[in-house]
């Protein structure tokens, strides 16, 4: 019997051996190119992005904060919605300035911009905003037009679909780190880091794609002292990203200035996302909005010739710059 026993056990063991090593494994750069072509495919999810910076100017002031999203796309990207909330202070020598804000967004279509301010508390010597105007603003959802003739550009905060193409394409493995589980989901986990060279090829054949000029010498500076590393989780099966991380760094020694960043994104119910209700009682946002202009002005605005409001809403721009915005 027990003969029997260990022979039994070891033909078991031999068949398990022999399963696994049936069991194709998949080259990191294979991954990759299938999560660059997953992504194109993706038509929605929901996302979670947690982050936090640090930037420091020219003249050594550090401003720091933290950023999370709370969003949704839907039609490859082409429709956006995020809930935002930003923190940030600054240390200046005559007194810490700080903000905090909620902001909820819309992208309904390449002219459709929509934007509430939930919240906004400033304190220090000098508010990024006037109280007054912010009360004015909040609570309710405004539609921003796009400059006369043009398109929105894509929100690039966002992980819609294309960015997590570039990503999957401008990115080496440093290290495998095997298969891991993620939210019951078994995924390949990878230690990346920026590739400067993929990068540029990649923003290259994007400007030769869109028909837009490409300096590849002014890039290259660009990117020179950019210094990003992270980790990439991608599903095994339908190869998704699910999550993705990241450490950013730049610093510029010609004006002193540097920036680093450090952040979070975890993706979920991809290809089942809700969807998004675009505002039906939105108001048409104004630059005249801003300023103290007479409200016989703000009734003429779309009755006049083009070339002659943006002339006026210039001039307006300009004036307001060193005046208050509220009295």
């Amino acid at each position: 019997m027990r003969r029997f026993l260990v022979t039994l056990t070891g033909a078991f063991l031999l068949f398990v051996g022999c399963a696994g090593e049936q069991q194709p494994t998949i080259p990191p750069e294979e991954v990759l190119s299938n999560a660059a072509q997953a992504s194109l495919a993706l038509q929605s999810a929901r996302y979670e992005l947690r982050g936090s910076f640090v930037l420091t100017d020219s003249n050594n002031v550090a401003t720091s904060g933290t950023l999370t999203l709370d969003g949704v796309l839907q039609d490859s990207g082409k429709q956006i919605e995020f809930d935002a909330s930003l923190a940030a202070k600054t240390a200046h020598p005559d007194g810490d300035m700080s903000f905090a804000a909620d902001i909820g967004v819309i992208v309904g279509g390449p002219a459709d911009l929509f934007v509430k301010l939930e919240r906004y508390t400033a304190e220090g010597p000098s508010p990024f905003f006037n109280p007054a105007l912010v009360e004015q603003f909040s609570g309710k959802w405004w539609r921003i037009p796009p400059a006369r003739g043009e398109q929105l550009a894509s929100l690039s905060v966002t992980p819609d679909p294309r960015l997590l193409n570039a990503q999957a394409q401008v990115v080496k493995v440093v290290r495998d780190l095997g298969l891991s589980s993620l939210r019951n989901r078994p995924v390949y986990r990878y230690e990346v880091a920026l590739d400067h060279e993929k990068l540029i090829a990649y923003l290259k054949a994007s400007a030769a794609e869109n028909a837009q000029s490409f300096d590849e010498q002014n890039v290259r500076a660009s990117v020179a002292n950019l210094d990003a590393t992270g980790e990439l989780w991608i599903d095994k099966e339908t190869f998704y990203v699910q999550r993705l991380q990241w450490k950013i760094a730049q610093g510029v020694s010609d004006s002193a200035k540097s920036f680093s960043v450090e952040f979070v994104v975890d993706f979920f119910d991809h290809d089942s996302a809700a969807s998004i209700t675009i505002p039906t009682d939105a108001t048409e946002f104004t630059p005249l909005m801003f300023y103290d202009a007479p409200s016989g002005l703000e009734m003429q605005e779309s009755l006049l010739p083009p070339g002659m409001e943006e002339d006026m809403i210039q001039q307006l721009l300009e004036q307001g710059a060193n005046e208050s915005l509220v009295e």
